[in-house]
């Protein structure tokens, strides 16, 4: 499993710095259980994670620590943080190349001085088309949906 290979790499890493980490590999769905469970034991978790439509906000959705509840989270790092709800708000409140802006400098902030997150590996898919080719619908994970793609008329 390629998930056992990266843990055990990161694990190898932080024991470089003086930090002992212990692998608990879970089945797919105990995991996603856990991790959602406020009050589970863990400190670090290994997942992947597409945003659902490509609006910059989207990606904001798993820090939004007003959405912690006792299972079944979405926020499953538990940051929970009154300075970056009001700025995500303040940011949505925006329109256009503005929102824009206000959510790219919420996302460095986040990055730079929070940082929940620690992004290992980004897919960075590309799908080319012919002029004729409609009906695009991309999944969650950025895959185009082929039984979704039509062709137009000559």
């Amino acid at each position: 499993m390629p998930e056992l290979a990266t843990a055990a790499i990161i694990q190898a890493n932080l024991k470089q710095i003086g930090l002992t980490v212990e692998l608990k590999p879970f089945p797919p769905s105990v995991f996603h259980t856990r991790v959602s469970t406020r009050g589970e034991p863990f400190d670090l978790a290994l997942t992947a994670w597409a945003a659902d439509y490509w609006d910059p906000a989207s990606f904001f959705l798993p820090l939004d620590g007003r959405t912690i509840g006792d299972r079944r989270n979405n926020d499953w790092s538990y940051f929970n943080s009154p300075t970056f709800n009001r700025l995500l708000d303040r940011a949505n409140r925006l329109s256009g190349n503005e929102r824009y802006r206000a959510l790219g400098e919420l996302d460095v902030r986040v990055a730079r001085d929070e940082a929940p997150y620690a992004a290992l590996w980004h897919a960075n898919d590309h799908v080319f088309v012919s002029r004729r080719v409609r009906c695009l619908l991309f999944n969650g994970n950025g895959g185009l949906n082929l039984g979704a793609v039509c062709l137009a008329r000559r």
